[in-house]
């Protein structure tokens, strides 16, 4: 069984700039207009929004409507077990980043993750945080899919102790896993 602690705040450093963030659960997050419209800002960033929005929204901007929904679904994802999101706060509790465990299957459930690049020097700190804390919840492994073309994010993971894992990729998409 998979669980997290109802209260996570693990501290992490921008190891380009030595700022201090902080990795919580999603769900303790409230959903106010600022952290909508982060949310919103950081989806319409160009290498965001061009790997994983623009196909899907038939290259229309991300709408502040559809943060909405994400941040409905949060708290249900929470509760049900299914899928365990975070966030990664700066000082002032701007969200700068998000990063998502998708499934509770305990041997392989699929990290994702995105971040501002304005906020470079995070993500690896995040991964290497939310892994830690996978398995203080239970999971055995995590696997990351990653567009092959996508070379800053095959070196988050690999930097977080990933290892590839040819069984798992395809044409498009490295894999890449972490025993706990």
């Amino acid at each position: 069984m998979i669980i997290f602690p109802e209260q996570l705040s693990i501290p992490i450093r921008n190891h380009k700039t030595g700022r201090i963030y902080t990795v919580v659960r999603a769900d303790a997050v409230d959903p106010t207009a600022d952290r909508i419209s982060e949310v919103v800002s950081i989806s319409n960033e160009p290498e965001v929004y061009d790997r994983l929005f623009k196909q899907l929204l038939g290259g229309h901007p991300y709408p502040r409507e559809k943060a909405v929904d994400w941040f409905r679904s949060i708290s249900e994802d929470w509760r049900t077990g299914g899928h365990f999101r975070f966030f990664v706060l700066d000082a002032s509790g701007a969200i700068r980043a998000a990063c998502g465990i998708k499934s509770n299957d305990p041997d392989g459930a699929e990290m994702g993750y995105l971040s501002s690049s304005f906020h470079t020097g995070i993500m690896t700190n995040a991964v290497v945080a939310i892994s830690g804390a996978a398995k203080a919840a239970g999971f055995r492994s995590l696997v990351c899919r990653v567009n092959l073309g996508n070379l800053r994010s095959i070196a988050v993971v690999r930097r977080a102790g990933f290892l590839p894992d040819e069984t798992r990729a395809d044409e498009s998409r490295g894999c890449f896993i972490i025993r706990l």
